[in-house]
């Protein structure tokens, strides 16, 4: 498997968890205010610091966002293009979010794909305290009673990530989970080590924002850049033949050249570049 050096020392836990009760929630969220704002009202509506977010069908304009990129500084492994967009309409297709907090205040982890004015397909990490929504929008979001999504340190690959927290107490019996996957583990394997560890025999995927070593899909294509974005269209963990969870994630790519690429992921060829976040749920 494919794999990239990071600049830190490699973090102990490789796969960060944390259960409890969930609930999904529907918003509609407002054009014209940044579409960080509208996220977090949306949470905070609910009475939650954060979680994850879907959004499928809608418009930005403005539009801001970055592509992954190669690091010219040794201190990353990896790092952002400039940034592209415009004045907009940009007709989106999808967009997730990981929701939470940065330095005490709302902050969302975007990756979303869409439609230019020119009409070609794009996609990206979309800057959410610069880009807004252009008409209002229907939206899922996921949350955790007492757990969120904080941005912290990460020595590994000297980011700043989102790592799952817990402030509340831990229920008897989780509905759900706040899941981070460390680089070099591949994101398949992860998420049925995930599954074990929670006693879930299967699991839906919520959410899902993240970056790969290039990415391999299970028809044999593959985006070869480094730096590689995506977000899950579709993913779960059911039992295989022997009764042991299997995991499946379709994702949508982009890489450091502004290439895409859509489809179900190999299995157990996909490092994690950064980081990969999302909500699990059983069932």
């Amino acid at each position: 498997m494919r794999a990239q050096l990071q600049p830190g020392p490699v973090r102990v836990e490789r796969i960060s968890i944390v259960a409890g009760e969930a609930e999904r929630f529907t918003a509609t969220l407002p054009a014209g205010v940044p579409v960080n704002e509208a996220i977090a009202k949306a949470f905070q509506a609910k009475g939650y610091r954060g979680g994850v977010m879907e959004m499928r069908g809608g418009a930005f304009a403005p539009l801001r966002f970055v592509i992954p990129a190669l690091s010219s500084d040794p201190r990353y492994a990896a790092y952002y293009s400039e940034t592209h967009g415009g004045p907009g309409p940009a007709r989106f297709v999808q967009m997730n979010a990981t929701v939470g907090e940065k330095d005490g205040k709302p902050f969302s982890h975007l990756h979303g794909s869409w439609t230019g004015p020119e009409g070609r397909p794009q996609a990206g990490h979309v800057l959410p305290l610069e880009t807004m929504l252009a008409e209002p929008v229907l939206a899922t979001g996921w949350a955790i009673e007492g757990a969120g999504f904080v941005v912290r340190p990460d020595a590994e690959t000297n980011f700043s990530l989102f790592m799952p927290e817990r402030w509340g107490r831990a229920p008897a019996e989780a509905s759900g989970a706040l899941v981070k996957i460390q680089p070099n583990e591949d994101a398949c394997l992860a998420l049925e080590e995930a599954c074990t560890r929670l006693g879930w025999r299967s699991a839906r995927v919520r959410g899902g924002v993240g970056s790969l070593v290039g990415a391999r899909f299970a028809d044999g294509r593959l985006l070869e850049a480094v730096a590689t974005e995506v977000l899950v269209q579709e993913g779960g963990v059911a039992p295989d033949f022997s009764g042991c969870p299997k995991a499946s994630l379709s994702v949508l790519a982009v890489d450091e050249r502004g290439l895409i690429a859509e489809g179900a992921l190999a299995h157990g060829d996909n490092p994690v570049l950064m980081t990969f976040e999302l909500l699990l749920v059983p069932g």
